[in-house]
């Protein structure tokens, strides 16, 4: 029997934590989309590449702690890169 959402080990099947991975992938979107309609008003590619970025990589990647890095990392880069 296949289990979508749960990952196998050694002492048997346990479900991800998928409230938490749903509450960062919305959170994390949602500071993108807001990045990318800034970039777009004040003509920023930088905040735009940035907020496409946050709203499309929790797709890409996969664990908790590695979309709660990469999230906290580009979100910072926004602050760098003050329009």
């Amino acid at each position: 029997m296949i289990h979508i959402f749960c990952v196998q080990t050694k002492t048997g099947l346990y479900s991800l934590p998928m409230a938490t991975l749903l509450f960062m992938e919305v959170l994390f979107g949602s500071i993108g989309t807001g990045a990318f309609i800034y970039g777009k008003k004040k003509a920023s590619a930088a905040h735009m590449l940035i907020g496409a970025m946050l709203v499309f990589y929790p797709y890409v990647v996969s664990g908790t702690a590695a979309i709660l890095c990469i999230g906290i990392m580009l979100t910072l880069l926004l602050f760098v890169f003050k329009a």
